[in-house]
């Protein structure tokens, strides 16, 4: 009897144990910050201006940093805390040239935990000695070639030192253009500066900088010189575009002398100048129309007389162009219910139309506070867009570069090793999203597609640009992965395998190379339900805004093993991992590519998720009228064909001649 109290007693020390152990583990993930690269103060970030007996301290604004908290010492020994600060707050007066002076600068970011309490993420503490010199501020002069089209600005010349020269942007802050070693700048209006194409003038300034020991040394800015429009292009047709809402735009420029006058866009994919219109010569304003989302255009209008002289670009006036990004709007973007959705006759989710099954294709034709305006079986209503994926392809354009591989050729692989049955290969599911060469759709849930724009916007500003493989992950696909790889783990890697790999690891298992003894299949293939499939996670890198070039990481995209995990980050991958987490993404631990929107999650109350893949089958609106997209991408067009049991006729150009109204027309 005793025996079997004893046992009975164990068992239940052993169970209250676990019990708290959980209990601590879960009150940890409540309470502590959540995991994450730490701020980083880069070397060389620390930038000093030392005018009048002020000494200024700033650094740039670094992604993950809010602010930086500050000690001064004279001696080395004894330091003194200033305070914490963003990042050109701080200044010392009473500085003499000279002066050694140290400081200890540590970056802090703010972090929120599961109860969403603030809480400080504190980066390593960087220590500098500086001796702040003095540099006199420079006198700049500026001057304009009208027939080459290019500015020069002459500065008072300082031994040593390098010009950083900038424009005034429209707010009024000085945006850094380059940098010069000499005080003679030449720039080309054309390449450098098609800010001007659309303002009648740019203000210009220069600072001269000298590298220290681990910061770098600034001068005031020069007194401004500015450059007007007219002064710069001469006789050249004046240009100008102007938003109207929407996504829509007019061109507006002089009056010149030529019969005709005629607007065209520039095409990439057709490399040449295609025609919008041709007015009469007198006549000077077009309305472009809704253009596409997110996407930098570029037009030029053109004047002549006679078609010979078009075609021989004798023109009676040179041309110019003007270049500018639209707007981001949903509008005309296809989206998808990730889960069935009411269908509502007002935009308040009042007056039941039905239902709509996730995963319909359907086109936005006005929003409405959290709503969209969509057509579904021939009725114009409204559905929660929170709870829809918009093609990011469609809604950020080409502020994101795409690369949906999984619907092409998969880029899954055991660190340069070929999985069978997986890489190259198109992944269930996937059939649907490559539409055409480099053409894919890329469905991600509508509030994080909102959210990843403000990483776009700030990896852009640095000359980044993101270039995404994966988005939404139809739940199919993923039991695919798992269920496949999961029964090669075990298998060895042969002597024929296709990859990357320099062979030495050839007769090693995929699970021993995959796992490096510390990591399962799990930490890199969801088993049943990943954040993918619930529209809210993304796998991309960065790629150079200008050469395309993708920024090299401590493995290639989808290499499934211990060496993707943000343990082994390089710099580069920590930069990407800091751009995101600023935007408010989370990290995985074993994919430096991965990213999560958690919070979207949790305020959505979001557990569900959709196990197909999705096509842009359905009817798409543009300011021309409607057509009906295929799954394949392509539309109908000069047919007949049956749509949900109707038929509908469509002309040359895929427009249906069935009118359908609502009430934004």
């Amino acid at each position: 009897m005793k025996k079997w109290f004893g046992a009975v007693f164990r068992i239940i020390l052993i169970l209250l144990g676990v019990g708290l152990l959980f209990a601590a583990a879960f009150g940890a993930g409540l309470l502590l910050q959540p995991a994450g690269a730490k701020p980083v103060l880069p070397a060389g970030a620390l930038q000093i201006s030392l005018q009048e007996g002020q000494l200024s301290l700033s650094w740039p604004s670094q992604l993950s940093v809010s602010r930086c908290r500050v000690e001064y010492s004279l001696d080395g020994d004894s330091y003194t805390a200033l305070g914490e600060y963003p990042k050109d707050s701080v200044v010392l007066a009473g500085v003499a040239e000279g002066e050694k002076i140290y400081l200890r600068l540590q970056p802090i970011r703010e972090t929120v935990n599961l109860l969403h309490m603030s809480r400080k993420k504190e980066g390593d503490v960087s220590e500098f000695l500086i001796e702040p010199v003095a540099l006199g501020q420079p006198r700049l002069e500026g001057d304009v070639d009208s027939v080459d089209k290019q500015i020069f600005l002459g500065c008072t010349e300082t031994e040593g030192n390098v010009y950083e020269i900038y424009i005034q942007d429209k707010e009024g802050a000085w945006q850094s253009i380059g940098e010069s070693d000499s005080p003679l700048i030449c720039l080309s209006a054309g390449a450098d500066f098609d800010v001007l194409r659309d303002r009648d003038t740019i203000l210009f300034t220069v600072r001269t900088k000298v590298q220290g020991d681990g910061y770098v040394s600034y001068s005031a800015y020069a007194e401004p010189v500015a450059i007007s429009h007219r002064e710069l292009f001469g006789g050249q047709l004046n240009l100008t575009y102007e938003g109207l809402g929407d996504r829509k735009y007019a061109l507006e420029w002089d009056s010149v002398e030529g019969k005709y006058c005629e607007v065209q866009r520039w095409s990439a994919k057709e490399n040449d100048w295609l025609t919008c219109a041709v007015l009469e010569g007198g006549e000077n304003r077009y309305e472009a129309g809704t253009l596409p989302s997110g996407t930098q255009v570029r037009f030029r209008v053109i004047a002549y007389d006679t078609t010979e002289q078009k075609e021989t670009e004798n023109f009676t006036a040179n041309p110019y162009e003007v270049t500018f990004r639209v707007e981001v709007s949903p509008l005309y973007c296809t989206v998808w219910p990730l889960l069935e959705q009411p269908f509502w006759e007002n935009a308040d989710g009042t007056g039941s139309l039905g239902r709509i099954p996730a995963g319909t294709a359907l086109c936005v034709l006005r929003q409405e506070g959290d709503f969209f305006l969509v057509r579904y079986q021939d009725t114009a209503g409204w559905v929660d867009g929170r709870y829809c994926m918009i093609n990011l392809a469609e809604y950020l354009g080409d502020l994101c570069a795409y690369d949906i591989k999984n619907s092409c050729a998969s880029l899954f692989r055991v660190h340069g090793y070929d999985i069978p049955e997986i890489t190259d290969t198109v992944i269930p599911g996937y059939e649907d999203i490559c539409l055409d060469t480099d053409s894919y759709l890329v469905p991600l849930l509508y509030p994080t597609a909102n959210r990843l724009l403000q990483a776009v916007n700030m990896v852009r500003r640095d000359g980044y640009r993101l270039r995404i493989y994966d988005a939404f992950r139809p739940n199919e696909a993923t039991r695919y992965l798992y269920s496949t790889m999961s029964g090669k783990m075990g298998k060895r890697i042969g002597e024929d395998c296709q990859g990357t790999s320099d062979g030495s690891r050839i007769g090693e298992t995929y699970g021993s190379v995959m796992t490096g003894g510390r990591y399962g299949l799990s930490s890199f293939l969801a088993s049943s339900v990943s954040a993918h499939n619930r529209g809210i996670a993304l796998d991309l890198t960065l790629e150079g805004l200008e050469d395309g070039k993708a920024l090299t990481m401590q493995t290639e995209m989808h290499d499934l093993s211990w060496y993707s995990s943000i343990a082994q980050n390089n710099e580069n991958a920590d930069l990407l991992a800091r751009y995101m987490m600023s935007a408010g993404f989370n990290d995985l631990f074993s994919e430096w590519w991965h990213f999560q929107d958690d919070d979207i999650r949790a305020e959505l109350n979001l557990y569900t998720y959709m196990r197909e893949g999705v096509t842009p089958e359905g009817w798409k609106k543009n300011d021309t009228g409607w057509r009906y997209q295929k799954a394949d991408g392509s539309f109908y067009a000069d047919t007949t064909a049956q749509i949900e049991g109707k038929e509908y006729h469509f002309d040359a150009d895929g427009y249906c001649s069935e009118a359908f109204s609502y009430e934004a027309e």
